[in-house]
């Protein structure tokens, strides 16, 4: 039912209150930046950042400040939380004498830790200016149980700020020193970076080759086995920190071991019909992701395939040109910075023209590839 006239300037008044009861604004503080393995405060506009800080947590005594470490992707998870706590707790320490050098002594329970190691990162990039972006510490102030209800974009920044932060850390104020302590006391040494394990130095990205032997089964006329070796090359494109996208050539041939199971001696009267060995060139493309040293993929590959068919007395020997088409898993495992091993299964179907069917082929293999 719409208003009276004599109830408009009443509900416009309430509606303009509404949505005027924002969320009381904070301030913004800019990220300070670290070097490659260090925590340590070297740039004078990091102090600065931090001393305007403390000023605003010093003239607002509601006001609390959440210190987030970060880091970039290199070297292993559980070395980049540790450099991500030790760089929050040396912006925290600053911080804390700061304050208590004023005289606030409320100052350590308004600043709150958090490391988040390599995850959450300011920029998705993996070349040397995302990582230097990455290397932060972020300054988030928020004023608890202090939100109202509105419409626009600081209620809600106020109520994301209101979320308890997972595993905060809880500062303890260092104890005071005489000025004569301070001076004998020699700056703390930086921990000496993890090494990471070999075998998770490799990033799996970039051009790649390898070298594959397994065994197989081919479904024609008759089952037969397969003595199976090979080769090939592609790159592999890493699209974000898991994501892994190849793209390359295989090329391997496939030698007649003899039947599956036990049969006569010659395969007259239709020699001219049986698939001795069968060579195979395919463009591969293998869908996957990476971790730990860890590269799973599936593979989808298409191409020609030779199959080598003995005489008879009805037909010569030859080799039949057909198509081919694959699909399989797979998966890599870094042994070195660039050396790999590899382990896949393939199911292939080919048809060679003139053929009254097509051809299944069933293998697996394992070899060594190279990551340059």
């Amino acid at each position: 039912m719409p208003a009276r006239p004599r109830q408009l300037p009443s509900l416009v008044l309430g509606m303009a209150l509404g949505l005027g009861l924002g969320c009381v604004s904070v301030p913004k503080a800019e990220p300070v930046s670290f070097d490659v393995n260090d925590d340590r405060l070297g740039d004078p506009r990091a102090e600065a950042e931090l001393e305007r800080a403390a000023a605003a947590l010093r003239d607002d005594p509601d006001l609390h400040l959440l210190v987030i470490g970060h880091a970039d992707e290199d070297n292993t998870d559980e070395y980049n939380r540790a450099l991500s706590r030790r760089r929050a707790q040396r912006v925290g320490d600053y911080l804390i004498e700061q304050l208590r050098a004023s005289g606030d002594a409320s100052a350590a329970t308004r600043v709150h830790l958090e490391a988040r190691g390599e995850w959450d990162a300011s920029d998705p990039g993996d070349d040397e200016a995302a990582k230097a972006r990455n290397r932060r510490v972020e300054l988030r102030f928020y004023y608890p149980r202090q939100c109202e209800p509105s419409f626009d974009a600081d209620f809600l920044a106020c109520e994301w700020a209101r979320l308890p932060p997972p595993e905060p850390v809880e500062l303890e104020a260092p104890p005071l020193q005489d000025a004569a302590d301070v001076a004998d006391t020699p700056p703390p040494t930086p921990a000496e970076p993890k090494q990471r394990p070999a075998r998770e130095e490799i990033g799996f990205r970039g051009p790649y080759v390898f070298g594959i032997a397994g065994y197989a089964i081919g479904s024609a006329e008759y089952l037969r086995q397969h003595v199976r070796y090979g080769a090939g090359a592609g790159y592999i494109w890493g699209f974000s920190s898991e994501l892994r996208l190849a793209l390359g050539l295989s090329v391997d041939h496939l030698i007649d071991v003899g039947f599956l199971f036990p049969q006569p001696d010659s395969c007259a009267p239709d020699c001219d019909r049986v698939d001795r060995s069968r060579l195979r060139v395919v463009p591969e493309l293998r869908v996957g992701g990476s971790r730990g040293g860890f590269w799973g993929w599936l593979r989808l590959s298409a191409g020609l395939v030779l199959q080598h068919r003995e005489g008879s007395t009805t037909a010569p020997e030859r080799w039949s040109p057909g198509a081919v088409l694959g699909i399989g898993p797979g998966v890599a495992i870094a042994l070195t910075r660039h050396l790999f091993l590899l382990f896949d299964a393939t199911v292939t179907y080919s048809v060679t023209p003139g053929s009254s069917g097509g051809a299944g082929i069933y293998d697996v293999g394992a070899g060594l590839g190279w990551v340059f």
